[in-house]
């Protein structure tokens, strides 16, 4: 009998499927981060609604993803804070998104 697990089941699995226990644990963290700023239930959830949104509406996610971590800045040039994450750890989580696209 065939495997039935849903196509995107299957990649998020396979995308988590890492010998190193440190790399799946902040690539898990990555994940739900991102399904909680979606709004989603779970990171299937999150990849599928990343997954399922096309280029532009896909890069428009993300792009206000980045900015609600990091910050941006007003009409006047004032910073309006994001959550002040490193910028390393802003780069983790586009890296795994990134990577999930791939």
């Amino acid at each position: 009998m065939a495997d039935k697990k849903p196509k995107v089941d299957q990649l998020l699995d396979s995308y988590l499927d890492r010998e190193n226990a440190a790399t799946l644990r902040h690539y898990s963290a990555a994940l739900d981060d991102f399904a909680g700023f979606v709004k989603a239930p779970d990171r299937l959830a999150a990849a599928n609604r990343l997954l399922g949104a096309g280029f532009a509406d896909g890069n428009e996610l993300v792009t206000g993803y980045r900015r609600e971590m990091e910050g941006t800045r007003n009409s006047d040039g004032k910073l309006k804070p994001g959550r002040g994450l490193s910028a390393s750890a802003i780069n983790l989580r586009l890296t795994v998104l990134r990577g999930l696209v791939r």
